[in-house]
Order: structure tokens, then sequence, then C-alpha cells
């Protein structure tokens, strides 16, 4: 019963969401310190997407949820993520297109492909929080389906326990592990 709860959960916020986004660590950690480089990612998006004093606009910060999967060896993370609905449509056109200039040739190399637009400031934000971690983005187009991908390694209680929202980021600490 949990296991459908969770997966019908996924499903309602696949259909809310935009994107797919794999966080993948690479390397062995806790729990508690995959979701503190969670953290700190949210928090670099957050500033690229809205820029000074992003701090003081949390109505704005991107939304998502967080999957973990294996969270007892190298833990991953699937996300299903959005801009948040308030922000300007031309602010989320240029974040979702764009050719940043922090990069070779307005961009940059994510597995040997030139990255630009949310590929790549997801890949070099999640580089900097974890130096061997790969991204990947994909845009949702049959969140039934996603919503049982995500919610495929959530038989063990410890990665039940270690599902993220971005909300909680705003006003709590992460859980111990």
């Amino acid at each position: 019963e949990l296991k459908k709860a969770m997966t019908e959960f996924a499903q309602q916020q696949a259909r809310q969401s935009t994107h797919h986004i794999i966080l993948a660590t690479h390397r062995p950690m806790t729990m508690h310190q995959s979701r503190l480089l969670l953290r700190k990612w949210d928090g670099w998006m957050n500033g690229q997407i809205l820029g000074g004093r992003w701090n003081n606009k949390p109505h704005l910060h991107c939304e998502w949820v967080a999957f973990p999967e294996h969270v007892h060896s190298d833990p991953h993370w699937h996300l299903l993520w959005r801009m948040s609905r308030d922000l300007e449509e031309a602010t989320v056109n240029r974040m979702l297109k764009r050719r940043f200039i922090d990069g070779p040739k307005y961009g940059g190399r994510i597995n040997g492909q030139l990255g630009h637009g949310l590929d790549w400031i997801v890949h070099k934000h999640w580089k900097m929080a974890v130096s061997s971690g790969t991204s990947k983005v994909v845009p949702i187009f049959e969140p039934e389906r996603l919503g049982y991908y995500v919610t495929k390694g959530q038989r063990d209680t410890v990665a039940y326990d270690n599902i993220v929202t971005s909300g909680e980021f705003k006003t709590s600490l992460p859980k111990a592990a």
C-alpha cells in the first residue's frame, strides 16, 4: 500500500513538473552527506536563476521532489523539477535555452558534447558540489511512467525516509542519516 501511494504521489508531482533531473554522486557516502550536497546544489541553482539576493526570494525558488536511489552505496537522486510558476517567462526561457558565458564557447562540455541552458547549469553546479558527479536533464513527457520509474528504489525504509522536497531546504537543516 505504501509503495502504491508513493507511486501515485510521484505521478502527481511528475504531472506538475517540467523536467526529470538525475544527479549521481558516483562515490560512496551516507545519505546525510548526499542530502547536504543536494542542498548546496539547490542553493547554487537558485542563485544562478535569480541572481543577487536570491535567498530573499523563496517564492521564486525552483520546486522539486527528490527520490534517492542506491542509498547504501553511491546514492543518486531522481528529481521531479520545475522553475517557480511566479518567474517571468523571459527568465524561464533564458535559463532553459541560453548559452552561458562561464564555459568554453558559451557553454561547456558534458560527456564530450557542448551543453547549454538548463543542462549546463545543472551540470555545472552538481560538479561544483560533487567532483565525481554526473547529471542528466530530461523533459517530462510521460508522467505516469516516470512516477513508476523514480519510485523503483523506494522499497527500502532508508530511501523512503530520505525523499526530499525543495521546501525542506528553505526551512530546516537536512535530517541526520
